[in-house]
């Protein structure tokens, strides 16, 4: 058994409202090996909330668009944080001469971006932390080896209805100093009209690509991807990516990402617009975006950073200044800085106000 206990204080300071949440977790993480080729894993999550647990989610919408918002509507935005115990994934795994089967809870992640995978039909990234944990997902998921070079992912995903499963099918190649994967999947999806809060169930068809490598010593990668949806406009989405470390250490990746159901201007932003991207439902309330991490070992144990939001559409900016430090044997402390910059009625504008995030996590 391993894991890890966690202690996560984040304060937030929007003009007129300061609140401070306590986040305690604990996370048990279990595998057996009950024969050669069979695994069994899984992890149990406590969580624990202290502070300002409960909130509104208009408090987070530029007040153009929240003002608009009835007061009598507005308890319809509350959202509240509760004490959790979760089986977050519960899985066994077959290891077959030819082929994998995992069946069970299970992460399901793929995709050359960092922080945005068009071709991710599961998961929405969180832009402050893109390498974040993901919840896991009821699945069927089999691997199977081609060649040396190649192989076929197949996803069923029976997460949100055991009735109306999504799948996705995915092959990937290696050609030279690149990978490229080729998906297809299908995905039903909840969406909510928060002006009417009326939710209409519908499918998703989503054809994807994606390769990421290596050149010069720059790395380099691509994901791209259409959708076709039953009840809304099909759209399209696609970013390009590159990193680089230099020889004293600092590091730099730069991600470009566009999606046609983005906005291309603030005044066409919504409160579905907000609400959509919000709650996961969307990956960016803007049509063009940029984001810029950069990293940098200041000692052995020290990291500093800090990654660039910019919302090119709307020429809002975010800053978000990090560092993390392991300052005793398994013991670390990380800091996560929030500052918006931009003008009113920007995805990162300064009336949302900054924040600052402060865990401390000891592994074991």
């Amino acid at each position: 058994m391993f894991g890890y206990f966690r202690n996560e204080v984040t304060f937030s300071d929007i003009p007129g409202n300061t609140d401070m949440i306590l986040q305690n977790k604990l996370r048990l993480d279990m595998e057996w090996y009950s024969w050669e080729n069979i695994l069994i894993g899984g992890n149990l999550n406590f969580i624990n909330y202290e502070g300002d647990t409960r909130g509104n989610f208009l408090d987070n919408i530029p007040l153009s668009v929240s003002g608009k918002i009835p007061q009598e509507f507005r308890p319809f935005f509350d959202y509240a944080f509760e004490d959790d115990m979760e089986l977050d994934n519960l899985f066994i795994r077959f290891r077959f001469p030819s082929f994998d089967l995992t069946i069970g809870k299970q992460q399901i992640s793929f995709g050359s971006g960092y922080a945005w995978n068009p071709t991710d039909l599961f998961n929405v990234k969180n832009l402050l932390d893109p390498t974040d944990e993901k919840p896991g997902h009821e699945a069927l998921r089999l691997d199977y080896p081609l060649s040396l070079s190649s192989r076929l992912l197949f996803i069923l995903d029976v997460e949100d209805s055991i009735g109306d499963p999504g799948f996705i099918l995915r092959y990937k190649t290696t050609a030279g100093h690149f990978d490229y994967s080729l998906s297809y999947g299908v995905k039903g999806s909840t969406v909510t009209d928060f002006t009417s809060f009326h939710r209409i169930r519908q499918n998703r068809n989503m054809l994807g690509f994606d390769f990421v490598g290596e050149a010069f010593g720059v790395g380099l990668w691509f994901e791209g991807a259409y959708n076709w949806v039953d009840w809304s406009d099909d759209f399209g989405e696609w970013l390009i990516g590159a990193d680089y470390t230099w020889e004293n250490g600092f590091y730099m990746l730069l991600e470009y990402y566009h999606s046609d159901i983005g906005k291309a201007k603030s005044e066409e932003y919504g409160i579905n617009t907000w609400m959509q991207y919000l709650t996961g439902q969307t990956r960016a309330i803007s049509k063009d975006n940029i984001y810029l991490f950069t990293n940098y070992p200041a000692t052995d144990l020290l990291n500093v950073g800090l990654t660039f939001l910019f919302s090119i559409s709307d020429g809002s900016v975010a800053l978000v200044p990090a560092m993390d430090y392991n300052f005793a044997g398994n013991w670390y402390l990380e800091l996560f800085g929030g500052l918006n910059l931009g003008p009113a009625g920007t995805v990162y504008s300064d009336e949302l106000g900054n924040a600052l995030l402060v865990r401390v996590t000891r592994y074991f």
